[in-house]
């Protein structure tokens, strides 16, 4: 008598077995295995403003850091006090270690310690020995304060004048998208609406000071929300 046997598929040593009829491959991703090959692309909001505040943010859960500044190359402390330039603010989507790259620029050498988890720079020639010098002569302080990045100082708004009202203002300052700066607007100043105990967005105070929530913040707020905010649903 001969048998007939129907396979559903065939698992290899090296598959799991994640459920009745399907199987995966028992090994990491190729960005689980190098971290600075995953594809990121990056917004810097606008508090970013030097190389050095730019690196941390990208940085930011990848499980890398910059090497402490007094331990690193002397020159390195020149890259990351540099001004971030304007077409570096937005980048991607590119690997995270062609990010690194790019805002480093090309007389820069970008140097991994695997076993660390740390980056560092060091200068091509001929600028080495300029930049180590310059470099010598910045205080690591300076440079951590760098790293750090500082809060936009707060635009103010006001006083309201009679007339005016949360769209006209929102469009005045934000013209690019106004529904979501007058959610944004609303929710960052219920003091400046009546009543005082249920604050609409219809009704403005004459004379009220608005403090201006940053572009970043107010694109947080997607169209929908934004909506349901000035309709006073929430």
């Amino acid at each position: 008598m001969a048998l007939t046997f129907t396979s559903w598929g065939t698992a290899t040593a090296s598959d799991i077995q994640v459920g009745r009829y399907l199987t995966a491959t028992d090994a990491p991703a190729p960005e689980q295995v190098q971290p600075l090959q995953v594809t990121v692309q990056m917004d810097f909001p606008s508090d970013v403003r030097h190389v050095g505040s730019a690196l941390t943010y990208l940085l930011t859960h990848s499980g890398y850091q910059l090497e402490e500044p007094a331990k690193a190359d002397p020159a390195m402390r020149v890259l990351l006090t540099r001004p971030l330039p304007e077409v570096h603010r937005e980048l991607g989507p590119l690997s995270l270690e062609n990010a690194l790259t790019t805002l480093a620029g090309p007389t820069w050498r970008l140097v991994v310690d695997p076993a660390m988890r740390e980056i560092s720079y060091e200068p091509r020639a001929p600028y080495a020995e300029s930049a180590r010098a310059r470099g010598q002569a910045i205080e690591a302080d300076t440079v951590r304060d760098v790293l750090a990045p500082q809060p936009p100082t707060a635009r103010l708004y006001g006083p309201v004048q009679l007339g005016e009202t949360l769209g006209s203002i929102a469009e005045a300052v934000s013209p690019e998208q106004p529904a979501r700066m007058a959610a944004a607007l609303f929710e960052a100043n219920p003091h400046a609406f009546f009543p005082a105990n249920a604050p609409n967005p219809n009704q403005l105070r004459t004379g009220a000071e608005l403090e201006i929530p940053s572009d970043e913040v107010a694109a947080r707020y997607a169209p929908s929300r934004a909506r349901s905010i000035l309709r006073g649903d929430q």
